[in-house]
C-alpha cells in the first residue's frame, strides 16, 4: 500500500541494500519520478514525484510494479513538473507544476531542451544561471557503436552513460563513469512496448540530479520513437 503525502517510505533492509550495492546494475534509490505515457503528438508530459508515496524506497520488480500503478493513478493530479512539447521539431521546455501545452506559460523555464532532429543527432539541455539542477548546459549524444544506440553526457566533468538493457531498447540504465569502472545511478522501467513511451525513473540522487536523470531519460524515449 502506498504511503500518504506526509509519510516517509521505508528504506531497503540491510540485506536488500547489500544486494543492491553488490550488483552494479541496481541503483541505491533516493528519488523516484514517474513520466506519464506519451507519443509524438503529446504536448504536455507530466512528471510526478513518487518518492514519499511508495511502500519502500528501493529498486525491485515488486516496487517497479507498485510505482507503475501509482503513477497511472495520478493522471489527473498536479505534477511536480511538466515538459511542454509544442511540436515534434520545436524546442521543448520543463516547467514546475502544471503548465499549458499551448499559449504562454508565466512561470520560469527550468530547462530548455533542443531535441534531436534524427535518431543519430545530439540533444542539448540549457539551464538558467541559478538552476539547482546543473551549473552548466548539457549535450547528450550517441557513444560507442552506432548500433548500440547508447547515449552519453558530461556533467561537472563526469561522464554519464544511458545504456539500453536489451536489444528491445525500452528499458535503460544510467551509469556514472568512475575511472575505469562504472556505477549504476538510475534506472528507467516501463511496461509499454507499443507506440507510447513513459514509465518510472529510479534515481540515486547522491550521484546524479534526479531532474537531469529524468529529462535525459525522456531524451532516450524520444530516440526510441524516432527509430520506429
Amino acid at each position: 500500500m502506498a504511503t500518504t503525502e506526509t509519510e516517509q517510505p521505508t528504506t531497503a533492509s540491510p540485506t536488500e541494500q547489500d544486494a543492491a550495492d553488490s550488483d552494479p546494475a541496481i541503483p541505491h534509490v533516493t528519488r523516484v519520478f514517474y513520466i506519464t505515457p506519451h507519443g509524438n503528438t503529446k504536448q504536455a508530459i507530466k512528471i510526478h514525484d513518487l518518492t514519499n508515496k511508495l511502500s519502500r524506497l528501493e529498486y525491485s520488480t515488486e516496487i517497479e510494479e507498485e510505482a507503475e500503478k501509482l503513477g497511472q493513478s495520478l493522471a489527473d493530479e498536479t505534477p511536480l513538473y511538466t515538459i511542454v512539447q509544442p511540436g515534434w521539431w520545436k524546442t521543448i521546455t520543463l516547467y514546475a507544476g502544471a503548465a499549458q501545452a499551448e499559449g504562454e506559460n508565466t512561470s520560469e523555464a527550468l530547462i530548455t531542451w533542443k531535441p534531436s532532429g534524427a535518431a543519430h543527432s545530439k540533444q542539448s539541455f540549457n539551464f538558467p544561471e541559478s538552476s539547482p539542477f546543473s551549473s552548466h548546459d548539457l549535450t547528450m549524444r550517441l557513444t560507442g557503436s552506432f548500433f548500440t544506440r547508447n547515449e552519453a553526457f558530461v556533467k561537472d566533468s563526469v561522464q554519464y552513460l544511458w545504456r539500453f538493457d536489451s536489444k528491445w531498447q525500452y528499458k535503460h540504465t544510467l551509469y556514472k563513469k568512475i575511472g575505469q569502472s562504472e556505477m549504476c545511478v538510475a534506472k528507467f522501467r516501463t511496461p509499454f512496448r507499443a507506440y507510447k513511451t513513459g514509465g518510472t525513473v529510479f534515481v540515486n540522487e547522491d550521484e546524479i540530479d534526479a531532474v537531469v536523470a529524468t529529462i535525459t531519460s525522456c531524451a532516450m524515449l524520444r530516440k526510441i520513437r524516432q527509430r520506429r
